[in-house]
């Protein structure tokens, strides 16, 4: 696993800590929390299985994919492989619940999308 998979995945698990109280793998209602995570995922690999397999640990994990125009803006190129193709792969890991292409622009382009975690607030 590369160093950047495992800063990942402590950052994961300090973010998840902190908020420990807030969120837990059941739901009052038997309901999973939801865990949302972002990133590119082009030229996935075994780190990016590892955290979300990590991710997964904590309740229902939802990928946000960045879209290839909006790689486009931040890394000035197109990714290797195209938004769908990546869409297809990350849905295909086993731990993962549910993955989307991120409907936001630039470094934070997944915060619109962020609606789907803040309900476990009111689950």
């Amino acid at each position: 696993m590369s160093a950047k998979a495992l800063q990942d995945i402590a950052l994961l698990s300090l973010l998840i800590d902190k908020n420990a109280s807030s969120c837990s793998t059941e739901g009052e209602s038997g309901k999973k929390c939801k865990v949302m995570v972002s990133g590119c995922y082009d030229l996935l690999h075994s780190g990016h299985v590892a955290f979300f397999n990590e991710a997964a640990k904590y309740g229902d994990l939802y990928v946000r994919i960045g879209s290839d125009e909006n790689i486009l803006l931040l890394k000035k190129h197109m990714p290797m492989f195209p938004q769908e193709e990546r869409l297809y792969i990350v849905r295909n890991i086993r731990s993962v619940f549910d993955a989307q292409i991120c409907s936001g622009k630039g470094f934070l382009d997944f915060e619109p999308d962020l609606d789907i975690v803040k309900q476990n607030k009111n689950n």
